[in-house]
């Protein structure tokens, strides 16, 4: 700094020279401005020259002391050659470097090339436009290597009168300040990018969202919501209640709303499944997902998810179903292999105990007594055929080998075929054997199945029909159908043997009036070929009283006997 005690010359004129090239080698291009004014001053008015000094001094220090201790940086640089001419204090502070230092730099020294070529652009565009002041940002480089941005003000300076031109630069920290607007671009950049990731989710996955409060109101349903309910956003907005609960199937509501109701009041996450009407007219399946929030305001809403699971849903009916099949399939499996380890055995036993007797004590045995083993041989053997045959096509049957082998045919030839076949059973416990049959018609099927059904329905009501009891054949139309019926008054059935009757697990176990021996193989064979033959049976029973049995088949033409 200046020494001011050395100016007090008293028109000394060596001695104000010499204190104006200190000031030179001070203070630069502001104390030769002085110091030239001052020489003029000397030549002109030698008897001013103390004033003038001391003036020019004053007002240096004056604004040397404004220069440095302003808090913005200050730098001042020739336009034409870019040298650094002065800075002060807290331009110093601002880039690490002392005074000396700096005056020792270039400006280009303190930015990176591209931005130093484009502050030298700008000024010669100063020139050529005549702007003297412009603002701008820049990052300044810090002596320690890293980056200083500056909200920065050049001003152009000329003086004719010297003919000097130079730049002051007037520098304020910005960095926190570009930092933070960084910091808050890159976050509004991730906030809007993770908004747009979050709407092509929401609005491109299967299931929708939904915020709604604990009334039913619609805060926000995704647009996909369209694709599962049929209803846009905007309909479901103003229609809420009644699209979001009114729809619920009646056996569903209750439930759903009190999960709904438990929500708000327990943080229970509201996990359901219901059936919902679809405005096509069906029931869709529909799986909702919640939980609890609480907005801005205080409002506590539900935010959940909803889904269309009406395939799934169908598919473990569908499991369910199947798993049921097989488990009945295996039941009948174990049922099949049981009849022939039980069923099978104990009417082939029988016939080789009478084989063994009779070749035993034949020479010994009186002729009646081998008629009667004869007789009893050919019962026993065709019972074991027929059982044979049975579990034979019901087997087929099981497998779809069994295919029907329709023709037309009249169904009276076929109904006094199977009479005449029972009839010998019906006698033997004096049963009394009734065919009512006015009408004849012709029948399109496999003529053998309807002959099993009709033997296996005529053999079972003998079977079942006490002593002396009564069984009659009856034949009927009705509209293009006809309608056989064999009635009984046999024993009968309660409930539970009706809902078990077709059901091979269950088939087996009753025993005729006089202990006759079946699997029922028979009456579940027959279900089976009514059906494939486009007919049905269906049973009517009381207990004690008898049953009735009913084919219902397919009639082409009726025809009066």
């Amino acid at each position: 700094m200046i020494n001011y005690s050395m100016l007090n010359v008293q028109n000394d004129i060596k001695t104000l020279i010499g204190t104006i090239e200190r000031l030179k080698s001070e203070n630069r291009y502001l104390k030769k401005i002085i110091a030239d004014e001052i020489g003029s001053k000397l030549t002109e008015h030698k008897s001013d020259i103390q004033d003038v000094l001391e003036q020019k001094l004053e007002s240096d220090f004056f604004f040397r002391s404004i220069f440095d201790h302003t808090p913005a940086g200050i730098v001042i640089f020739d336009v034409e050659n870019m040298i650094i001419l002065d800075v002060n204090n807290a331009f110093c502070k601002l880039l690490g470097y002392t005074q000396e230092e700096f005056l020792k730099l270039h400006l280009s020294d303190l930015s990176e090339k591209e931005v130093y070529e484009a502050e030298i652009e700008l000024v010669k565009e100063f020139s050529e436009k005549g702007i003297n002041t412009h603002r701008f940002e820049k990052p300044y480089l810090h002596k320690d290597g890293h980056f200083v941005w500056c909200d920065l003000t050049i001003t152009k300076v000329k003086f004719t009168e010297y003919n000097m031109e130079f730049v002051i630069g007037i520098a304020v920290d910005i960095s926190q300040q570009i930092s933070s607007e960084k910091e808050r671009e890159l976050t509004l950049a991730k906030l809007a990018d993770s908004e747009e990731r979050y709407k092509l989710l929401v609005e491109n996955i299967p299931d929708a969202t939904w915020i709604l409060d604990r009334n039913g109101h619609t805060y926000y349903v995704s647009p996909n919501i369209y694709n599962i309910t049929g209803f846009t956003p905007s309909e479901i907005i103003t229609n809420s209640k009644a699209i979001w609960f009114d729809r619920i199937h009646p056996s569903d509501k209750d439930r759903v709303d009190i999960e709904f109701d438990a929500l708000f009041d327990t943080n229970k996450p509201y996990i359901v499944e219901y059936r919902w009407l679809h405005p096509n007219g069906n029931y869709i399946w529909i799986n909702e997902r919640s939980v609890k929030h609480t907005l801005f305001n205080g409002t506590r809403v539900a935010v959940g998810s909803y889904s269309d699971i009406t395939a799934r849903k169908e598919m473990e009916h569908k499991q369910e179903e199947t798993q049921q099949l097989l488990k009945e399939l295996n039941t009948d499996k174990d049922t099949f292999f049981n009849i022939i380890a039980h069923d099978l055995r104990s009417p082939l036993t029988g016939i080789m105990m009478m084989l063994k007797d009779l070749a035993d004590n034949f020479d010994a045995l009186p002729t009646n007594q081998i008629k009667e083993y004869t007789i009893n041989l050919k019962e026993a053997s065709s019972a074991l055929f027929n059982l044979l045959e049975n579990l034979l096509q019901w087997s087929m049957s099981q497998t779809n080998k069994l295919v029907p082998r329709p023709q037309y045919f009249q169904i009276s030839e076929v109904i006094e075929s199977s009479f005449r076949l029972n009839m010998e059973n019906a006698q033997r416990k004096n049963i009394d054997l009734n065919l009512i049959c006015e009408l004849d018609f012709i029948i399109y099927g496999d003529i053998e199945m309807i002959k099993t059904i009709l033997r296996n329905l005529l053999s079972n009501a003998i079977k079942f029909t006490p002593t002396n009891g009564n069984v009659t054949l009856n034949c009927e139309s009705h509209d293009d159908h006809v309608i056989v019926s064999v009635k009984d008054t046999g024993i009968g059935m309660d409930k539970a043997s009706l809902e078990n009757l077709f059901k091979i697990a269950n088939s087996h176990a009753r025993l005729g009036t006089e202990g006759e021996k079946g699997t029922g193989l028979g009456l579940l064979l027959s279900k089976e070929f009514a059906s494939m033959n486009g007919g049905d049976i269906i049973v009517e029973s009381t207990p004690d009283v008898g049953s009735t049995f009913t084919l219902i088949l397919p009639v082409i033409e009726i025809n009066y006997r």
